[in-house]
This record gives C-alpha cells, sequence and structure tokens, in this order.
C-alpha cells in the first residue's frame, strides 16, 4: 500500500475523532458517572479533563453543589478522595 495524501488525511482525521472522543470535562458543579455497557465503572467527582475509552464507556453527568457545601452536608466527604463505588449517585441514576 502506498502512502499518499489522502491514506495519511484519512488517518489523521480518524487519529483525531478517537482522541476527542476520549476526553471529557467535569466542572466544580458536575459529577459524572462512568458506564460500561450499561453498568456503572467510575464515580468522577473531581474539576478538570479526564480520560475514557471512546465508544465503550458512556457519561451520565449530573449536577452537584460545590465542593465546601458537599463537605458542610456531609460530615464524611474527602474532596480529595475518587470515590469509585456509587453507592447513592448511582441509585439516583437508577442503576
Amino acid at each position: 500500500m502506498h502512502w499518499n495524501k489522502n491514506n495519511l488525511l484519512v488517518m489523521a482525521a480518524i487519529a483525531v475523532i478517537l482522541a476527542a472522543n476520549s476526553m471529557f470535562q467535569v466542572l466544580e458543579t458536575e459529577q459524572v458517572v462512568i458506564t460500561k455497557f450499561g453498568k456503572p465503572v467510575r464515580i468522577v467527582s473531581e474539576p478538570g479533563l479526564h480520560f475514557r475509552i471512546p465508544f465503550i464507556h458512556k457519561l451520565r453527568v449530573f449536577r452537584a453543589p460545590p465542593a465546601g457545601l458537599r463537605q458542610r452536608a456531609h460530615g464524611d466527604f474527602d474532596p480529595g478522595q475518587e470515590n469509585t463505588d456509587c453507592g447513592q449517585l448511582c441509585q439516583m441514576a437508577n442503576f
């Protein structure tokens, strides 16, 4: 196979699409439940840029109060620890 301009452009376009679909942003007022084939895998509550497996992991975004309010409402809340068991948020999402 000869690598002409068209083949390289198609490969570059596919790479850009995959890269764009693997990143997502979580805002300070959001929590995201990542599901794999409909089953919850992880909860992300830390604001910033995060990664997922494109086309396999789906995102469900929920509004959440700012970290200071969550800490006051729930005395055991640790904003530095990412919650990996779904708990109450997954119950709210009907998982």
